[in-house]
């Protein structure tokens, strides 16, 4: 080790360590960059502001071996009111014993997302902000190192809080469902972007409203209740429920799920609403379609059948159902082809998925094939057509059947019963001459 002493400047090397300090300047100018072969052995990018150079040498050498990148400045260094003092990991402060035109800890108290740690005569902490530590002078190097260590972790948890608190804001705000956090007695506490357009307004119109602000009171009344037993039971519900917003009805599927205070207590729920109006609207037809087939072709005694364009089964009258002794919802969203009725054949079961493939396309269909009943075989009519949105395209096929088993069975005994046409060979006496 060699310490050269020239006026107010000193150079500290140690060669046996590749360390090297060089030009650290005491007073008011610029002093210290530290390094050594290989930045990548250093963890953290330290500053150490101080004006006692022979405190600093041996406290820089404690830093190094810590993994501390060390650049040091003096409290008058106009550099030090002018940098960008985010830059740095830690902020180590040798508190100074003396006042200054320029006073150091109000610049210091302005950097408010980087650890600071400060060197005090006596213990005296200075009135900077939350994230200061302080130690006392004379500074022990073991007491130095932990306090180091616990500002530093204590900084990395608290960025690692509040980036997870800012990417859970992000995709609330940018969630495309209504999301709520709402108290027990059923005031905001936040509601994200997609909510605030429903209710008719931005986010920051709703803190301090409740829920009988924005729903009337008979639908307030139904969702707080719901709100209350998942706080009372500590379990989320997903809960389907018609509600009026802005005079209008809507449908939403709402998971409620508690949110747990520090202590384990519930006095918040978190609402994710979607809203599936126009899913319930289509149910809604679909019934209307259901009940008016129903009631219009129940009765035939034709088979007919509404798929959809891909054969799965929407509705089936009454008449093929019976003979196979099922009920519509027993078959309802199967493809026709894997139903019993055509069980009976591998071929039987391709034509007709052939046909309905076809029929998809635009074709109109017609043979006569066989049916499986409980009875037993049934020879049938069978014919399929396409029915078309207002847009042209194929929205339903309907097959139809008809039931020519006993013209079949007519005309094999016909065929039966019909006398040979080859005419008979003429029988003629013979005569002796």
């Amino acid at each position: 080790m060699q310490i050269l002493l020239k006026k107010n400047i000193f150079t500290l090397k140690i060669w046996n360590d590749k360390i090297f300090y060089s030009n650290l300047i005491a007073n008011n100018k610029s002093i210290h960059i530290p390094y050594r072969y290989g930045y990548n052995m250093y963890e953290f990018k330290t500053l150490f502001i101080t004006d006692d150079p022979i405190e600093a040498v041996k406290i820089i050498k404690w830093l190094d071996s810590w993994g501390h990148l060390v650049k040091t400045t003096g409290f008058e260094d106009e550099e030090l009111f002018k940098e960008n003092l985010l830059i740095h990991d830690l902020i180590l402060v040798d508190m100074p014993s003396r006042d200054y035109k320029r006073d150091p800890v109000e610049t210091i108290k302005k950097v408010t997302r980087v650890p600071i740690v400060c060197m005090c005569m006596d213990g005296k902490t200075p009135d900077l902000m939350e994230n200061c530590s302080s130690i006392g002078k004379p500074v022990d190097q073991v007491e130095l190192k932990f306090t180091l260590e616990m500002a530093i972790n204590k900084h990395r948890m608290e960025n690692a809080l509040l980036e997870s608190e800012n990417k859970y804001k992000l995709l609330i705000e940018n969630a495309n469902d209504p999301i709520i956090v709402l108290k027990e007695d059923g005031t905001f506490l936040l509601v994200n972007q997609s909510g605030a357009r429903y209710f008719g307004g931005i986010p920051d119109d709703f803190i301090g409203k409740n829920m009988w602000d924005v729903f009337p009171k008979n639908h307030a009344d139904s969702q707080m209740r719901s709100v209350c037993n998942v706080i009372e039971s500590g379990k989320g519900v997903v809960i389907d429920k018609k509600t009026v917003i802005n005079n209008e009805e809507r449908w939403f599927s709402t998971k409620i799920q508690p949110l747990r205070d520090s202590d384990g207590s519930i006095s918040s729920v978190q609402l994710i609403a979607r809203d599936i109006t126009s899913q319930k609207n289509k149910e809604k037809d679909l019934k209307e379609e259901k009940n008016f087939l129903s009631g219009t072709l129940n009765d035939m005694h034709t088979f007919v059948m509404v798929l959809k364009p891909t054969g799965e089964i929407i509705f089936v009258n009454n008449t093929p159902l019976e003979l196979i002794g099922k009920e519509l919802e027993d078959i309802e969203g199967m493809l026709l082809y894997e139903t019993p009725w055509w069980n009976y054949s591998p071929e039987v079961k391709a034509s007709i998925k052939r046909d309905i493939e076809l029929c998809a396309t635009g074709k109109i269909l017609a043979h006569e094939t066989q049916i499986y009943s409980n009875d037993g075989l049934m020879w049938i009519n069978f014919s399929m057509h396409p029915i078309y949105d207002d847009k042209g395209n194929v929205k339903y096929l309907v097959p139809e059947c008809r039931d020519i088993t006993k013209i079949k069975n007519a005309k094999k005994a016909l065929k039966m019963e019909k006398p040979d046409t080859h005419p008979a060979q003429d029988v003629y006496p013979v005569f002796p001459f």
